[in-house]
């Protein structure tokens, strides 16, 4: 059994190299409130009775680059595009 969760996911995220957009929607039922939390071009649709009350935004570098969550090499290349 594993005693420590997090330390070996820990582990495992930092294995890899990559990237990803992320949307996140989570509702709280008991007061009925929905948290958001959205990155580059994933997004997400509000229907109420047939009619879209809210749509996420896009969040892009330029054309065809959205924002991404990531882990960068750590070799220097032009083509990358780094937020601080």
């Amino acid at each position: 059994m594993v005693r420590n969760k997090r330390s070996v996911l820990v582990k495992i995220f930092f294995c890899f190299l990559g990237s990803s957009t992320a949307c996140i929607v989570a509702l709280h039922k008991e007061k009925s409130i929905l948290h958001t939390a959205n990155l580059g071009d994933s997004g997400f649709v509000i229907i109420r009775k047939n009619t879209i009350v809210h749509r996420s935004q896009e969040q892009q570098h330029y054309f065809n680059s959205p924002f991404q969550l990531a882990i960068h090499p750590a070799v220097k290349d032009q083509r990358l595009i780094a937020d601080r």
